[in-house]
């Protein structure tokens, strides 16, 4: 499996397979354990955020013409009665 990740300290923990944070050994060694037990072997490749496809949200300039799909919309409404603004 090939990760492209735009964050070095995740990309050094998983081509290491070793951390130094308390609170993340834990679910490195569940994903460890998923892998050896999927038998998949892990490649981690750097790419830098402004090439990254996945961040291109974050990048478009008009942020006020996001909106949620129509029917996810109307499937909140339906469920809380109404949809919340955020600004």
């Amino acid at each position: 499996m090939l990760l492209w990740e735009d964050n070095s300290a995740v990309v050094g923990i998983l081509r290491n397979l070793t951390t130094r944070s308390p609170g993340m050994r834990a679910d490195l060694a569940e994903l460890i354990a998923i892998l050896e037990a999927k038998n998949i072997l892990l490649q981690v490749r750097y790419i830098k955020s402004v090439v990254n496809p996945s961040d291109w949200y974050s990048r478009v300039v008009d942020k006020a013409q996001w909106q949620l799909e129509p029917s996810l919309a109307h499937k909140l409404v339906h469920r809380w009665g109404y949809v919340l603004t955020i600004e």
